[in-house]
């Protein structure tokens, strides 16, 4: 699998089938098939990206009598723009190994929303319906073993145009099925408007997820509590998991990002910053708005998590009187 999710490249090789790759350059790549074959992919991907459509070509074989086909397959973002690309090579007529399980996605650092592309939602995620944006607790809700997510949440806090960032995650899917996602990210900036371009690859085939006792236990507790219960990262301001769901009428935060009142969110974002300095908790009553409906006062319950970087929170809220 190839990423192409930076205009101008360089595009990288960060899986073979289903184990991962770093990033490998994709000039370098070798096939088994001999070197007249691997030397044509990087043309037979820059036409996949150009034509946005699946491409194929064939090579004489220089070890064998029989000709190779070279097919290229794009992985779509929401807006349809080409952001990997998947490549087969095998005898010509024979059989396209299956497509590996492949979606793409798009943060916006600006609105703290995600844009999903085709296959996310449902194949990767595990969630039954399908929605073109998606609010920061609604993507990592799922999530419940993230290996390196501190580094992961610094890309998406402390916008750096240009980093990139690989690993995995494990997501549970309905009937309790857990299925281990590599993700890959690498983020850009159009204009004022910045983004993180993402890759989710399922990889539960080769990298079959381990128990998960530890986050389940969390959850467990966090339910017992009665209120909202989420992490939030101290640095940017937003609730990126929910443990436990919020009461009504604040039970849409779990899948939608409300508007703090303008009065308000000052004091939110300043109660956040003293967090990441010196303090240990902090309460502060706000307004929070859905769309279509009326504000609610609610208390908001900051407690630190850990203050390295990027400094975390968990969240408690409740509405005001209800």
């Amino acid at each position: 699998m190839v990423e192409t999710l930076a205009d101008e490249g360089p595009h990288t090789v960060v899986a073979d089938g289903g184990r991962r790759k770093s990033w490998a350059s994709l000039a370098r790549i070798r096939s088994t098939n001999g070197s007249a074959v691997s030397s044509r992919i990087p043309s037979l991907v820059d036409r996949c990206i150009k034509s946005a459509s699946p491409c194929t070509r064939t090579v004489p074989a220089s070890r064998s009598a029989t000709s190779i086909d070279l097919v290229a397959d794009p992985v779509f973002d929401a807006y349809g723009l080409v952001r990997a690309v998947q490549v087969w090579c095998g005898p010509t007529g024979s059989t396209t190994s299956v497509k590996r399980v492949v979606g793409a996605f798009e943060w916006n650092w600006n609105t703290k929303t995600a844009h999903c592309g085709p296959g996310v939602e449902t194949l990767l995620l595990g969630m039954r319906s399908q929605r073109s944006i998606r609010s920061a607790p609604d993507i990592f809700s799922r999530v419940v073993r993230f290996d390196d997510r501190l580094s992961f949440l610094d890309l998406l806090a402390n916008f750096e145009l240009g980093k990139s960032w690989e690993g995995c995650v494990t997501i549970a899917h309905e009937g309790q099925r857990m299925k281990r996602v590599q993700l890959v990210a690498r983020t850009h900036a159009m204009e004022e408007q910045r983004r993180a371009r993402c890759i989710l690859h399922d990889i539960t085939d080769i990298d079959p997820p381990a128990p998960l006792l530890d986050a389940a236990a969390l959850r467990l507790v966090a339910g017992a509590s009665g209120t909202g219960v989420g992490l939030v990262g101290l640095d940017w301001g937003v609730i990126y998991e929910w443990l436990s769901a919020p009461a009504a009428p604040l039970d849409r935060w779990v899948e939608e990002r409300p508007e703090i009142h303008p009065e308000d969110l000052s004091t939110f974002e300043a109660a956040c910053r003293r967090m990441c300095i010196d303090s240990d908790q902090e309460s502060v009553e706000m307004r929070v708005r859905f769309e279509g409906d009326q504000w609610v006062d609610t208390i908001v319950e900051l407690e630190l998590a850990t203050r390295s970087t990027p400094p975390q929170g968990i969240i408690r809220v409740t509405p005001i009187g209800r």
